[in-house]
């Protein structure tokens, strides 16, 4: 409970003093055969031809997909900023 009245009322107002911004990482566009692939497995490097055919998308756009989608997960720079404070 301490914790949380710390990160709340103090140090998210010295966050917010330093101009930390409360931005997360963009978020991967919605698609569910993508989603599907990234919740079963952690690595598609290797799948990345295949989603490519099947989705008529280009193999770069995929990896880009998959990097946003795992960068989604990180929490934003103020929340990791309150907690380590």
């Amino acid at each position: 409970m301490i914790r949380l009245v710390f990160e709340r009322f103090i140090a998210r107002p010295c966050a917010l003093g330093l101009k930390i911004q409360a931005i997360g990482p963009q978020k991967a566009q919605p698609n569910a055969i993508l989603e599907k692939v990234f919740t079963a497995i952690t690595k598609a490097s290797e799948l990345a031809e295949g989603l490519s055919k099947q989705l008529d998308w280009d193999v770069r756009t995929i990896q880009h997909w998959f990097r946003q989608r795992r960068n989604q997960e990180k929490p934003s720079t103020l929340s990791k900023f309150c907690e380590s404070m």
